[in-house]
């Protein structure tokens, strides 16, 4: 593990975002469901060093390279 905090804040925002679950309302003829990975992404970007700095640059940083080694990961899976 590179970066322990990324790590931590990562599990919590998932964690949060599973909790509250799907949500669903009908808009007319069709249903609009939000599912937690929208959640998990929009509080993940609150988390910026733009609105509440939890995390710093070099946090982001790291967490970037994790996320490109991840699908780099991800798609030789799929081969």
């Amino acid at each position: 593990m590179k970066n322990i905090k990324v790590h931590a804040i990562v599990l919590a925002l998932i964690i949060i975002a599973e909790m509250i679950g799907n949500v669903s309302f009908k808009i007319g003829v069709g249903t609009i469901v939000l599912l937690p990975m929208l959640y998990a992404l929009i509080m993940g970007i609150f988390m910026a060093p733009k609105f509440l700095k939890v995390v710093n640059q070099k946090d982001m940083l790291d967490a970037s390279s994790l996320g490109r080694r991840c699908l780099k990961f991800w798609r030789l899976l799929r081969l």
